[in-house]
């Protein structure tokens, strides 16, 4: 379809559009003569007996997303039925499809054709000028030697929906619900079912290069590693060496697992990681009593120190489902920052009047010192600023179809337009200006600030906490001998501590310390027979029962199993409760294996216990209170044995003691300042923008020729299905520049980005 345009400066015809299809129009001329309206549409292949695909499909819904008015698809169809013929025309259609004909289609998208759409959409095929945006020295990172790297960040974001009550019972047929998606987390998204977008988004230039979307709960290796290979083979496009790209991302990327399979494809690696117990060991406390801290790079309100801990070895959990699949080496930085107190730490953990967090790196510490790891993880926070900002600009926050892959073909298109929109504000008037490297600064600072970290204490002879009895041998999987790839030679020293074996992730149902006897340790004896009283009064009936009876010795009950209950809390009077109650209760995991459980309570949870309340006076409340802050009952597990049982998936062959850390070698960073890119995508994007509303589109469509009817009954190619919506008229578009608008004041016209 031959399509003319002009610029002119006069007023504007009967044939204009509206303002709000102006934009759209434009875009849809653009990427014609680019043939990514034609590329788009041949990966959006629909088996539909005379129905639209491909490229009407495609340009719809980039002329939805590029217009400026807020309506909904039926709306804004039925809102704007005749400029839109001439909009489609622009695009090489006869007509765009109604709303009808575009909830059909994509509620038979799978999800191997939404997979293959989103690669080709965030390509460099249909997305002129992506190379040259990638690898400008403004968005990139700098290290200390100066070197570039192109940090990649990834951030599963979650779609909720809300599933009304409806009435159940036999005479009723089962609900058909027609949102998609399964029950887990929605975080602040209200809902019961949920699916998820995984997006990739070059963290200097702001576009998106992989984006994949769930509706269940898949593995979290597979499917975030099918997101991240799409995002590589563009950065391979642009000639960015795997060993200079970095992802990014939060803690769900941390564990042991997906962090294997990222680190498996051949790039640098940072995330946070959760595994505060380490802060525990004695090895561990006693590495960072001899660390040089440095403070971090301006950029929080209270002052952050880092420093190295060394390379540790990170096995899977053994409730997790890579549990038994080999662990990964990584580089773990330590961050601490002075807190008044415990509850002003939301994340991270509280360690002895420090905020403590962690972060895991493949960075070399030469290039990438502890302060600079920690500034780089603040700069993921720029991916959450943009998921509001795509919201803003495009929409994407709501439900365009109930079907999760024709969603997610929705989604990909509207990154597809931000891509374009970002390249195109680029190529109008690309940066030439890059901030010189500054000089390093030092910023060590001397331990002045007394912490239970300067003294590590002595290990225990008997562990509290921990899956230390059994140590499970997993070999780590390297990308290179750790000499190499961390910077330690291979005689490095190592803190050997006596029990350095294990750095997977807790397991509650582990031996623990026997619960002792005596609940309530230094009370006095008075305090004791008032207890007892208050028990005896309280609980007389439950005490009396067949097997169950009142300690002797100790202000507690005896159930049949011979398990205590001892006081515990006391709750005040509220509604349905006139008086005050004393609750008591057995030890955490006192009734796993009792014979008696399931006549006792309904829960099979392991760890769990049986609890009690009765009713007691005033005074008697305020007795028990008093007691039990002087005296907190003791929390910790009971004695429990474990019993050999066959092996199975999730248990990893026993390993022998090993070094739980290898301390850093000695590394001097290089004479710069790590740098941050420089670009500001937002102006890219708002440059384009304003471009396309600076003009006033007018569209003339000329006579089409009758096409002969159809008579042949063989099978249709894809061809033929594509033909029969092509337009095959001259099709001229007008672009009127305003006479107040920015560009008016140019001596150049506007000029399409072909």
């Amino acid at each position: 379809m031959p399509l003319v345009t002009e610029v002119v400066q006069r007023p504007v015809r009967e044939v204009a559009i509206p303002d709000a299809l102006g934009p759209a129009a434009q875009v849809l001329a653009e990427l014609l003569e680019g043939g990514a309206v034609r590329a788009l549409g041949e990966s959006l292949r629909l088996s539909r007996k005379g129905g639209f695909t491909g490229v009407p499909l495609v340009a719809f819904v980039l002329a939805f997303l590029a217009s400026t008015t807020e309506r909904g698809v039926r709306p804004f169809i039925k809102a704007f039925k005749r400029p839109l013929q001439r909009v489609a025309a622009v695009a090489g259609c006869t007509r765009f499809p109604s709303s009808a004909s575009v909830s059909r289609a994509f509620t038979g998208i799978d999800q191997a054709t939404a997979e293959r759409f989103a690669d080709v959409a965030l390509s460099m095929a249909v997305t002129p000028g992506l190379r040259e945006l990638l690898t400008h020295p403004t968005a990139l990172h700098r290290d200390s030697r100066g070197d570039s790297l192109c940090v990649l960040d990834i951030d599963p974001s979650v779609q909720a929906f809300r599933q009304r009550d409806l009435i159940a019972g036999e005479d009723f047929p089962a609900p058909d619900r027609v949102a998609p998606g399964v029950a887990g987390y929605t975080g602040h998204h209200r809902g019961e079912i949920r699916i998820r977008h995984v997006a990739v988004c070059a963290a200097g230039p702001g576009v998106w290069l992989g984006y994949r979307m769930s509706e269940d709960n898949q593995h979290l290796a597979s499917l975030f590693t099918s997101a991240i290979r799409p995002a590589l083979s563009v950065t391979s496009e642009a000639g960015i060496p795997l060993e200079q790209v970095l992802l990014r991302g939060d803690g769900e990327f941390g564990s042991a697992g997906v962090a294997r399979a990222i680190v498996g494809l051949g790039v640098q690696l940072l995330v946070r990681i959760s595994r505060y117990g380490l802060l525990d060991r004695p090895e561990v406390l006693e590495t960072l009593r001899i660390a040089t801290w440095e403070q971090v790079p301006a950029g929080a309100k209270r002052v952050r120190e880092a420093t190295d801990l060394g390379t540790v070895l990170l096995h899977p959990s053994a409730k997790s489902a890579d549990a038994g699949e080999p662990g990964v080496s990584l580089r773990v930085v330590v961050c601490r920052r002075k807190v008044p107190s415990e509850s002003d730490v939301h994340y991270g953990a509280w360690h002895d009047g420090y905020q403590m967090e962690l972060f895991g790196t493949t960075l070399p510490a030469d290039r990438w010192p502890a302060r600079d790891v920690v500034a780089l993880y603040g700069g993921r926070s720029a991916i959450e600023n943009r998921f509001a900002q795509e919201d803003r600009e495009l929409r994407l926050g709501r439900t365009f179809t109930y079907n999760a892959f024709g969603q997610a073909v929705f989604t990909a298109l509207g990154l597809f337009l931000w891509n374009y929109r970002t390249c195109s504000g680029f190529r109008e008037a690309p940066s030439s200006a890059v901030a010189p490297l500054s000089e390093r600064v030092d910023l060590r600072v001397p331990d002045t600030h007394p912490s239970s970290l300067v003294t590590p204490p002595a290990p225990p002879q008997d562990l509290v906490d921990g899956p230390l009895l059994s140590p499970e041998q997993v070999e780590p999987q390297l990308l290179s001998p750790p000499e190499a790839a961390h910077g330690i030679e291979p005689a490095a020293a190592v803190w050997h501590a006596p029990v350095a074996t294990e750095v997977g992730e807790r397991d509650r149902s582990v031996l623990r310390r026997p619960a002792p006897a005596d609940p309530f340790p230094g009370a006095t004896d008075e305090d004791r027979t008032t207890a007892t009283a208050i028990l005896t009064r309280a609980f007389d009936t439950l005490a009396n029962r067949p097997g169950w009876s009142l300690d002797d010795e100790h202000p507690q009950l005896r159930c049949p199993n011979g398990k205590r209950l001892f006081p515990f809390s006391v709750t005040a009077p509220g509604r349905g409760r006139p008086m005050p109650q004393v609750i008591i209760r057995t030890d955490v995991g006192a009734c796993d294996g009792c014979p008696m459980r399931l006549e006792c309570f309904a829960s099979d949870k392991p760890n769990s216990y049986k609890q009690v309340a009765r009713a007691i006076s005033p005074e008697d409340a305020a007795f028990v209170a008093a007691f039990l802050n002087a005296h907190p009952p003791s929390r910790r597990l009971v004695q429990r044995t474990k019993t050999a049982g066959p092996p199975n998936r999730r248990t990893a062959p026993p390993r022998a003691t090993e070094p739980l850390i290898q301390l850093p070698a000695t590394s001097t960073p290089g004479p710069w300042e790590c740098a941050a890119p420089t670009m500001t995508p937002a102006d890219l994007r708002r440059r384009a923008v304003a471009r396309y509303e600076a003009v006033r589109v007018e569209i003339r469509i000329g006579r089409a020729p009758r096409r002969p009817p159809s008579t042949t009954t063989r099978r249709r190619t894809w061809a033929d299905r594509e033909a029969r919506w092509r337009h095959q008229t001259t099709v001229t578009l007008t672009l009127y520049v305003r006479p107040k608008s920015p560009i008016a004041k140019h001596s150049q016209p506007p000029k399409l980005a072909m």
